[in-house]
């Protein structure tokens, strides 16, 4: 049997059929590689850090901190809310309605909309 992978035959001398020719194969991973190289690419990156965020949830003191930044977080921005003008808190509360989105998210008032989800609050004049 001829090694030569250069050929398209079309059965080998066992009756398989022949193997796909080294030029057919190039082509195919010219064309098809890319797109599943960065398939994996992507499949890696996001097998590692979920390892890395099961070692980090399974350290009780990184858990407990982040818990407790996110809490804290959540309270400075009620504490912004409450000292807020009445003014400043429906832009505030339009801007998070814009940006966190709901059935009726698309009525804006005074806050302008980039396009990409995010809402800019502006000063509105009286």
């Amino acid at each position: 049997m001829n090694t030569n992978n250069t050929d398209i035959k079309d059965s080998g001398s066992d009756g398989k059929p022949a193997r796909m020719g080294r030029r057919e194969f190039n082509w195919y991973t010219f064309l098809l590689g890319p797109p599943f190289r960065l398939i994996g690419f992507f499949y890696r990156t996001y097998h590692l850090n979920r390892g890395r965020l099961a070692g980090l949830k399974s350290k009780s003191w990184i858990s407990s901190g982040l818990r407790k930044v996110m809490v804290l977080t959540l309270f400075i921005w009620i504490a912004i809310w409450l000292l807020a003008s009445d003014e400043s808190r429906n832009r505030l509360t339009d801007a998070v309605k814009e940006n966190f989105g709901g059935p009726d998210s698309h009525q804006k008032t005074d806050s302008k909309s980039t396009g990409a989800g995010l809402a800019i609050i502006s000063p509105s004049a009286p």
